[in-house]
Order: structure tokens, then C-alpha cells, then sequence
């Protein structure tokens, strides 16, 4: 499964997104902060497709574009927050305010 990127109102918010079969079937939603902090607000994915680790992959694609930024991720989505709190690899983006 492929993660695309949705940059909207001029990259103030976005989302990564799963697609299956034209389909949206998984979504991570952000909204950028004042100092250019990418807070994660909320996760999503099909019932179907959970526990396959289709949102872990969502993370990874937020992850990586904090580290392409320079910023941190503030987790505001319960989900986000436990997975970057749980892997010690991705603790470099993680907000600590």
C-alpha cells in the first residue's frame, strides 16, 4: 500500500492517505503549528485493513516528513503518540511541549 501526501489551505493542514482500489481507506490528518510543528490530530483506518499495520505506516510517512522539515511531531491523536512514544527510532521527532 502506497502513502500519498495532501498538502491543503496552502500546507497549513494535510493528510497522509491510503488509496485501495480508488478508495480511501486510511488517513492521518495534521495541521501545521506557528513554528512549523506538524501536530498530528487524527488517525484512521478501515476496519478491515486494522491490525496490519496500515496506520504504523501512516506514522512512518509523518515521521519522515517532520525529518525532511526539521520539526517535531506533536501527537494530539492518541494512536501517534503511543507509537512514537513506543519506538525509541523515532523519538528524535517527537514534541516534548
Amino acid at each position: 500500500m502506497q502513502v500519498h501526501h495532501l498538502k491543503q489551505n496552502g500546507g497549513a493542514t494535510g493528510a497522509f492517505v491510503i488509496h485501495e482500489e480508488g478508495e480511501q481507506v486510511a488517513e492521518l490528518t495534521y495541521r501545521r503549528e506557528s513554528n512549523g510543528d506538524l501536530a498530528a490530530t487524527h488517525t484512521f483506518v478501515e476496519p478491515r485493513l486494522r491490525h496490519r499495520g496500515v496506520a504504523r505506516q501512516l506514522v512512518a510517512a509523518v515521521v519522515e516528513e517532520a525529518r525532511r522539515r526539521g520539526v517535531q511531531i506533536v501527537p494530539v491523536c492518541p494512536y501517534v503518540q503511543r507509537v512514537l512514544e513506543d519506538d525509541a527510532a523515532w523519538h528524535d521527532v517527537l514534541s516534548t511541549s
